[in-house]
């Protein structure tokens, strides 16, 4: 993930005391390049949001098999579906994601 991350982010180490700062920063950075400016026009930037990009993103570039799953009302449809239109791999509108990978899903849902 290093060489995808803007200059501002690189200067943190992952170890040691900058790991949450540079969590943070990625999040609010993933999360500005995922909106689209008119579709998501009323969309809040809440923390569960921020995370499940944040999480999806690094998961999706890194091939790690991730499960989503928390209460209702958490985004976890709403990020799965703003992570998957903004990274089309060289399709993609944003520039930061024409650099990583092409995601591509398969979903299951259960009910307890």
């Amino acid at each position: 993930m290093g060489p995808h991350l803007p200059n501002p982010l690189n200067q943190y180490s992952v170890f040691g005391n900058h790991t949450w700062h540079f969590s943070f920063r990625a999040q609010i950075i993933f999360i500005r390049d995922v909106i689209d400016e008119e579709r998501h026009l009323y969309i809040a930037s809440n923390k569960a949001l921020r995370e499940n990009i944040f999480t999806m993103i690094i998961c999706i570039e890194n091939r790690i098999p991730l499960f989503v799953v928390g209460k209702p009302g958490t985004s976890k449809s709403l990020s799965k579906s703003m992570v998957f239109d903004a990274m089309k791999g060289y399709s993609s509108k944003n520039d930061f994601f024409k650099r990583m990978k092409q995601a591509r899903t398969s979903q299951s849902l259960s009910k307890e």
